[in-house]
């Protein structure tokens, strides 16, 4: 989870793995507490989810500059197990996310809520 104030981070070369909804989740924070400027690059994100529909990465609050790269995003499990349905969700706050060479395999790849994208 990023949250209150995690700003200007690299999450380089990791694994996420089999947590219980989202993989990485940026909270639901207004923008003097979001988490900005974060960048996550080189990432496995996986198997995520274990009850409803889980996103890989999900945005959330009024967080803005983030960088997405190189990130693979997918569920391996057996098909009626799959729960990791979205490789990335961005919800309707959001300001600016980049997206660049993610290999996403998911039902949705990518799910942008924005009423306008900046």
């Amino acid at each position: 989870m990023i949250g209150p104030n995690d700003s200007d981070n690299l999450l380089d070369n990791t694994q996420v793995r089999f947590n219980h909804a989202d993989g990485i989740y940026f909270r639901n924070e207004t923008e003097g507490m979001a988490g900005h400027r974060n960048r996550l690059e080189n990432n496995l994100i996986e198997n995520n989810g274990d009850k409803g529909d889980a996103a890989g990465i999900r945005v959330r609050g009024q967080t803005r500059g983030l960088v997405f790269k190189n990130n693979i995003i997918r569920d391996t499990r057996p098909l009626e197990s799959r729960k990791q349905a979205v490789g990335i969700r961005i919800e309707e706050a959001a300001g600016e996310v980049v997206l660049e060479d993610n290999k996403i395999e998911a039902r949705t790849r990518v799910e942008d809520q924005r009423k306008s994208r900046p």
